[in-house]
């Protein structure tokens, strides 16, 4: 405490509560003036000039309690925690951040002082941090069955402990920016209890259930005629992240004439994927339409009664239409691929996949 000379008429120190006081002053005017701790940036002061200083003015008889300051530790770690597919314990092309991860922050006694979650980027940070020892803890919570990180191994951390904790030491406006953890995949991201493709008139209806699903984004079916060469033919969404039993089906509307070979590509949210095994599907459709060749490559040809024809690519849109009875279709101006093919007239109407290659 000085007096309005700048002499030093007084000194308390902080007790365990952060509070100080002087005592028996005579009327006048004073500065307070704070010496924080090391490591320490003025975040409050009286008159808010951020100096750890301010000034008083005292009349007879007066207590003033408001001359309070606030510091906060100008030291941060940080850094992001990702998906480390191949678990080389180097985040390369293609492999992608871990969103949702709870992180703690320990003091050298072990005591839980912060808390934070990786953003969608996979980053955290714990900021204002005086100077000291700490750790970073990816939490065990994590690890749960419905957890961000279940069916997870680390294959990374700075320190090298692989215990899912890196201990850091902070000196003065010391930004630790390192303090990174990468997590590699061990358990499938779904566990398929059964699939099965069964004949329903000219349809194919495929089912399949899920004991346990973490991270699943979507199913894509897909459908071959040689049971080499796989054409996806649409999409099933998961459940994310599930524990219980979920049944999910997708009819084929269009399957060939004779073997139709069907699988899954399970799909998770970081973009890895898996296949199921292969289901062989014989159809026989009576009809008296006939389109060849089939795959083609330039002129479709169609014999059939019916009427008019009309020709869709796979998200819906008209690539050509017209009338049967022109027999050769020319399709050479269209992309190789697959494509739905709708026959009809007043009363009947028949649809084919068509490929063009």
């Amino acid at each position: 405490l000085y007096d309005d000379l700048g002499n030093v008429v007084a000194t308390a120190v902080t007790d365990a509560n952060g509070n100080y006081d002087f005592i028996d002053l005579p009327p006048g005017d004073y500065t307070v003036t704070v010496t924080p701790p090391a490591g320490y940036d003025n975040t409050g002061d009286p008159d808010g000039t951020f100096d750890s200083t301010t000034d008083v003015t005292l009349g007879p008889g007066e207590d003033m309690d408001v001359a309070d300051f606030g510091y906060q530790g100008n030291s941060s770690i940080s850094n992001l925690i990702w998906e480390d597919v191949d678990g080389d314990g180097i985040m390369g092309p293609g492999e992608v951040p871990l969103p949702g991860v709870t992180v703690n922050l320990l003091d050298d006694l072990g005591n839980i002082i912060a808390t934070a979650i990786t953003d969608g980027n996979g980053e955290y940070m714990f900021s204002g941090l005086p100077p000291g020892d700490y750790t970073v803890e990816v939490a065990a919570s994590n690890f749960d069955p419905l957890g961000p990180l279940a069916g997870y191994t680390q294959s990374f951390d700075e320190d090298g402990g692989f215990d899912s904790t890196i201990d850091v030491t902070l000196g003065e406006n010391d930004d630790h920016i390192t303090a990174d953890f990468g997590y590699y995949p061990t358990a499938l991201p779904v566990e398929l209890e059964g699939f099965d493709a069964r004949k329903s008139g000219n349809s194919v209806i495929l089912n399949w259930t899920t004991a346990t699903e973490i991270n699943n984004d979507f199913f894509s079916i897909e459908h071959s005629r040689d049971g080499v060469n796989f054409t996806a033919i649409g999409k099933v969404s998961g459940a994310g992240n599930s524990l219980t039993q979920n049944d999910y089906s997708f009819r084929d509307a269009n399957p060939e004439n004779g073997e139709n070979f069907y699988r899954l590509n399970q799909v998770d949210f970081s973009g890895s994927s898996t296949f199921s095994e292969i289901r062989v599907v014989n159809i026989t459709i009576t009809s008296s339409t006939k389109v060849f060749p089939n795959p083609f490559s330039e002129v479709l040809n169609i014999a059939s009664d019916l009427e008019s024809y009309v020709i869709y690519d796979t998200v819906g849109k008209i690539v050509k239409q017209g009338n049967i009875s022109e027999g050769q279709i020319d399709l050479s101006h269209l992309n190789e691929g697959v494509y739905i093919l709708n026959m009809h007239s007043e009363t009947k109407q028949i649809t084919k996949r068509i490929f063009k290659r």
